[in-house]
């Protein structure tokens, strides 16, 4: 630590041990399995890189001898903090990230460009000022253990030397701080716009008869569509009103293909299954467009006229989705009374890289963000069986909207008790598309409320996929998540 040259690296390698202390702290989820493939952001990643930023900081602020001051050390955390989100997230998205189907560079710097903006104003001024201090605790640790460093002339860059250095890295702090400081509380404290809560005006119970006519309607409505044959809605029926009847919600970008195993199976034990298929998938050759028109308003009320049909199918009512899926049954259990037992499967109220305290700020932020195609295929991850069915291109907006739905449960159940007593939850500890912690929020809410989810949560040892559904998805394993699923279901 003595010499001129080692300060720097010192410094780095404790910055990168706060970075790596911070983050839990902040609420940023980051992964234990430093051999991930799907650019999870791990405690080695954000250490190297929080620590190189933290360590070239150092050197151009407190690489003098006489430039080691408590201001400097939290002008180089605050710089050290801003400039990490972009260098861990582009390592982690670029080199880590295994692609089954690689996009271009310019997607993929497009979608670090997006993550880095959505986590540096949901998280990056309580980050930055944490870095801060944690800048002028190194700065004080250095002056404490080597008081003679003032003595000590040394030879250095005639970069460091220059007097404008510090004072642009103090402008530049200052912006910083102000910026995020702005943004955080602006997009924090800003009420989402949220549709409003729409439940069916006629409350009469459909029957057998009046259900089918319904599902009619939309067979008639999807014929003229170009519509994926698998990927059309579908009804699996016992030819009259039974003791049960299955509304299962699939995922986003995914179609009713997703589950018609579990739908076959659940046909077999005696329901009645209605699969609908969401607005904008299943498309036999899909465009960023078909989902321009895809709104929260429009996913409420896909929700209630689906679980209308379903009353005339079955004396009770189950409703079950996976990942946006699992948003609209949430919907279901916490507004629709009508419902008698709700399953939700890793249901998306957030992304994985938002923090459950900044859901609004997250929410009110990808709204404002421009539209953007992700970059990610929702086929890279398929089986070539998969790959034959259509799926639905994902933009931000489009999964905002379903974010939306996501606040409005998330919002209600803070002050109200769900409308279904029986829910279940069913997690995957190895996903990373939705983030858990948000769900097991909204169930303490629920718990607070006097019900209590029944929740299981499948082993990150299982390395699931997503979409551990669907039969076709590469390392599903259905013999695990089925039995776990039909566990839920026998819940009294």
């Amino acid at each position: 630590m003595a010499g001129i040259g080692s300060r720097p690296l010192t410094a780095g390698l404790l910055f990168g041990l706060a970075a790596v202390a911070i983050a839990p702290a902040i609420g940023l989820t980051i992964s234990g399995d430093l051999l991930n493939d799907d650019g999870q952001v791990t405690w080695f990643n954000l250490f190297v890189g929080a620590g190189a930023c933290g360590a070239l900081m150092w050197l151009l602020l407190c690489g003098l001898p006489r430039a080691v001051t408590l201001l400097r050390g939290g002008i180089a955390g605050i710089l050290a903090g801003l400039l990490s989100y972009p260098v861990v997230i582009t390592f982690a998205e670029l080199l880590q990230r295994q692609w089954g189907l690689l996009p271009p560079l310019s997607e993929r710097l497009e979608q670090v460009q997006l993550i880095t903006t959505l986590t540096l104003i949901t998280t990056g001024f309580p980050g930055v000022l944490l870095m801060s201090l944690a800048g002028m605790v190194i700065a004080l640790l250095f002056k404490r253990l080597h008081p003679d460093l003032a003595e000590r002339p040394g030879k250095t860059s005639p970069l460091l030397k220059h007097p404008a250095v510090p004072r642009v890295a103090l402008g530049l702090a200052m912006l910083a701080v102000a910026g995020l400081g702005v943004a955080f509380f602006w997009f924090g404290n800003t009420e989402i716009d949220a549709p409003p809560i729409s439940t069916p005006v006629d409350e009469t119970t459909m029957n057998y008869e009046q259900a089918t006519a319904a599902f009619a309607a939309v067979q008639e409505q999807e014929a003229s569509l170009d519509l994926d044959p698998l990927c059309r809605s579908r009804l699996l029926t016992q030819g009259q009103k039974v003791a049960r009847s299955i509304v299962y919600f699939h995922g986003f970008t995914s179609c009713p293909a997703q589950a018609d195993a579990l739908a076959e199976q659940l046909f077999a034990m005696g329901y009645n299954v209605y699969l609908p298929r969401m607005h904008g998938h299943g498309f036999v050759s899909p465009t960023p467009s078909d989902l321009d028109d895809f709104t929260a308003e429009g996913l409420i009320d896909h929700t209630n006229a689906a679980l209308d049909l379903a009353q005339g199918l079955g004396d009770d009512v189950t409703v079950m989705g996976l990942s946006a899926g699992g948003t609209l049954s949430a919907f279901a259990a916490q507004f629709r009374a009508d419902v008698d037992q709700v399953v939700l499967i890793s249901p998306f109220f957030g992304p994985y890289v938002v923090p459950t305290w900044a859901m609004q700020a997250g929410t009110n932020v990808t709204r404002a963000l421009p539209n953007i195609i992700f970059s990610w295929n929702p086929l890279e991850n398929a089986t070539p069986e998969k790959a034959a069915i259509a799926h639905a291109m994902p933009t931000t907006h489009a999964l905002t909207e379903i974010m939306l739905v996501g606040w409005q449960v998330h919002a209600a159940a803070q002050n109200t008790p769900p409308a279904v007593s029986n829910i279940s939850i069913l997690l995957n500890d190895a996903d990373v598309a939705v983030n858990n912690r948000q769900t097991l929020e909204i169930a303490a809410y629920w718990k607070e409320h006097g019900v209590e989810p029944t929740i299981t949560t499948l082993p990150f040892g299982a390395r699931l996929p997503h979409d551990m559904i669907n039969t076709r998805e590469r390392g599903a394993n259905v013999e695990l998540v089925y039995p776990a699923l039909l566990e839920l279901l026998a819940q009294p």
